[in-house]
């Protein structure tokens, strides 16, 4: 699903997808496609390609998932209102996801992919058999929750990958990670990253020693969205921390992560591509509240989830995107492009995320790592890929083609291992000596990517000299190889006479065995011999076998347990 931007102008949605706290539609409630949107996107798609004015990139197939109405487009059709708190005020009006939507296509088509757009409605079988359908070269991955449950956008990823489909965005690993907010920071920490010091609240009463300093945040450990922040999220003591985890526990049935709150300025980095990634022109999230502040009373600056969403709330008119953020020390800005390249390679991300981070005091602290973030044209991922000089169509072109490159077959590689006992396998094949596989010696393929040091002259002298290494090793192969292939050629031109005699006549024995056989059956049942099934059509029978994915009633999910967490 692509999430909506919600602020106009400057005033932008810099993250992810709406929390059940207006709607319970959550981050996707709010989504409705018409079909005249897709028709008008196909129809001009085809006429493109008609009038021959499109080489095509690639077959897209754009999956998505929506199952309520949308809030915005209802407010629209009610029209003009003024706002209960500034009556001289009228609500704004934000764009629907029908708008949204065609203007994502429309920016795949413009840069040459044929696309056929699929919501999938919450319905596995509607998912595969657009597949199955379309056979796309790849999936433009836009599901981000499945039977209203976020932790299940890991699992249709997970679908993609059995079904040997290319998808855009990140592996299913990444995004079950990313969906745990204590899991993830564990990550970040173990790798060396700066984040806020800590803890997981499963369970109160708290101990009065628990180690943080005050101000605390608390949030639901599950949540993204900004689903559970608000402004009585930042709490000042004891009594206040265990309110707002009992909160946390009862409202959103999950645990809570408390952490100590950083006061500082709010910096999100756009990530995108592999090997290496490319950290694109930083994004800063200003805040003011002095209209509504009068007295400049302290209050926590965050992106609360009615500042992001909710244009009838006065937290929305607090927010102002800046790309790039005004008088940011060069080398501080350095340094926070470090820390996001290094926190979207610790936890696995692939193609495109965001990290957003916190900076006090010129420390950098990591609030959390965002794999596909919001594409919606004007979010802050996209305001950060224009500041790079790209337009929206080059950067959804870029995402596509990194999926697309991922289903090109690749070699055979005879040392690669899959289960546990192919390396036995292989010493089985080889024979236990010098010359069976190190498979378990290999470097990751990413090894052989071009030297990036962040020295670009030291960068070129690395890859020459690597180069020359792998040229002299070929030439060494070459040579050895020809004078294999001389020493050979002779032998097996003596043999292949003989080996063609042979295989002429065992191929009319077996014939002959099999006729004989063959007759002999039919006479003795006297029933004729079935076909093989699969001698018409592989696929359709192939497909027949298939069972369908059984349907769930509302009974069989009243138990569901929330996700697991390791503490």
């Amino acid at each position: 699903m692509v999430r909506r931007s919600n602020h106009l102008v400057a005033r932008i949605s810099p993250s992810s997808s709406p929390s059940p706290d207006v709607d319970k539609s959550k981050a996707s409630g709010c989504v409705h496609a018409t079909l005249s949107i897709v028709s008008v996107a196909l129809a001009s798609a085809s006429a493109r390609r008609e009038d021959g004015d499109m080489s095509s990139r690639g077959r897209l197939l754009v999956l998505w998932n929506s199952v309520e109405e949308d809030i915005y487009e209802k407010w629209r059709d009610e029209g003009p209102r003024p706002l209960a708190w500034d009556p001289s005020r009228v609500v704004p009006d934000v764009g629907t996801v029908d708008e949204e939507m065609a203007a994502f296509i429309k920016a795949l088509e413009d840069a040459r992919f044929e696309v056929e757009l699929v919501n999938v409605e919450d319905s596995l079988d509607r998912a595969i058999g657009a597949i199955r359908l379309h056979r796309p070269d790849a999936i433009f991955n836009l599901v981000e929750f499945f039977n209203d449950d976020q932790i299940q956008e890991a699992y249709i990823a997970g679908l993609f990958e059995m079904m040997n489909v290319p998808f855009t965005g990140n592996r299913p690993m990444t995004l079950a990670t990313c969906q745990n907010k204590f899991r993830t920071k564990l990550i970040l920490e173990a790798a060396g990253l700066p984040t806020a010091e800590f803890l997981l609240a499963k369970t109160l009463p708290i101990a009065m020693d628990h180690g943080l300093t005050y101000p605390l945040i608390v949030k639901p450990a599950f949540e993204d969205a900004s689903g559970g922040i608000e402004k009585d999220s930042v709490v000042h003591n004891h009594l206040a921390l265990e309110a707002r985890v009992a909160y946390v526990h009862k409202e959103f049935e999950m645990p809570a992560l408390v952490e100590e709150y950083v006061d500082g300025r709010e910096i999100h980095a756009a990530v995108l591509g592999n090997h290496p990634p490319e950290v694109l022109p930083l994004f800063e999230m200003e805040f003011d509240d002095s209209e509504f502040n009068p007295n400049d009373e302290w209050r926590p600056q965050i992106i609360s989830y009615r500042a992001k969403w909710d244009p009838h709330s006065k937290d929305f008119y607090t927010m102002d995107a800046v790309v790039p953020p005004e008088d940011l020390d060069a080398t501080l800005a350095e340094e926070i492009r470090r820390v996001a390249r290094e926190a979207y390679i610790a936890v696995g991300c692939r193609d495109y995320a965001r990290v957003d981070m916190r900076i006090e005091d010129d420390e950098i602290y990591i609030l959390e790592v965002n794999p596909n973030p919001d594409l919606v044209d004007g979010a802050a991922f996209m305001l950060c890929a224009t500041a790079s000089g790209r337009s929206y169509s080059d950067t959804l072109g870029a995402i596509a083609d990194l999926a697309i490159a991922r289903g090109k077959p690749a070699p055979p590689d005879p040392k690669k291992v899959g289960k546990p006992t192919d390396t036995l396998l292989l010493e089985h094949q080889h024979g236990k000596d010098d010359n069976v596989p190190k498979v378990y010696n290999e470097p990751p393929a990413h090894y052989n990517d071009p030297v990036d040091s962040g020295e670009p002259e030291l960068d070129d002298e690395l890859d020459a000299e690597l180069r020359e290494h792998g040229r002299a090793d070929d030439e060494a192969e070459s040579e050895d190889d020809e004078l294999d292939v001389d020493d050979e050629s002779e032998e097996e031109s003596d043999e292949d006479d003989a080996s063609d005699d042979m295989e002429q006549e065992s191929e009319q024995a077996v014939e002959s065995n099999a006729e004989e056989e063959l007759g002999k059956t039919a006479s003795e049942t006297g029933q004729a011999v079935a076909t093989p099934p699969y001698a018409s059509d592989p696929m359709a029978d192939l497909e027949a076998t298939i069972p369908t994915a059984p349907a769930f009633s509302d009974a069989d999910l009243e138990d569901k347990p929330t996700p697991d967490d390791e503490s």
